[in-house]
């Protein structure tokens, strides 16, 4: 029971911290690139947690009768902050990769759209999903209809924003080192 007990206020947190980590690297004035790692390491962490949450609920499980948790479960727990700690992890080096060789000409953009990445990227995921879905159970029936096509609305908008903040990214990247070459070529 500590396992399922735990999730909400764990997810919670993780959502709290995917926002206010990177804003604090904001403020603070930091390269792109550390806005991407910290992303990527909080879903590191995340990960690691989720891995731990699975583990305690199989071990919960397993004096009640067949195992309905294995491998599959713990892996299916652990695919998406890992996957996503991925694709931070390589937003961070391709930032790190233009500023390190002075080829980022456009750091505010960058940061504009590393926002809309990771904001969509959390309200198109499960995690928002998962906290908004422990409301309780519905008053009626048609008010749950309309609540979940308005949460399917709000995670396809979320993915679209990801597929074209990311698209945005990697087409500054490309005019950033456009740029770069031209300014080295014809000066």
């Amino acid at each position: 029971m500590l396992a399922t007990e735990c999730q909400l206020p764990l997810t919670a947190f993780f959502l709290i911290c995917m926002i206010l980590v990177p804003l604090a690297l904001q403020l603070r004035g930091r390269p792109p690139a550390e806005l991407f790692a910290s992303a990527a390491l909080i879903h590191a962490v995340f990960a690691i947690f989720a891995i731990t949450q699975a583990h305690l609920l199989a071990l919960d499980q397993q004096g009640q009768g067949p195992a309905r948790l294995g491998l599959f479960y713990v892996l299916g727990h652990i695919r998406i902050p890992t996957n996503l700690a991925f694709v931070m992890m390589i937003c961070a080096g391709i930032t790190w990769l233009q500023r390190h060789f002075d080829i980022m000409r456009f750091p505010a953009a960058t940061k504009v759209l590393f926002w809309t990445f990771h904001l969509s990227l959390l309200v198109s995921g499960t995690y928002v999903a998962n906290v908004v879905m422990r409301r309780g159970d519905p008053v009626e029936h048609v008010s749950f209809v309309n609540f979940l096509w308005n949460l399917s609305s709000l995670t396809t908008a979320a993915s679209y924003g990801v597929a074209w903040s990311l698209i945005a990214l990697v087409g500054l990247t490309i005019w950033s080192a456009f740029e770069f070459l031209r300014s080295k070529v014809f000066s």
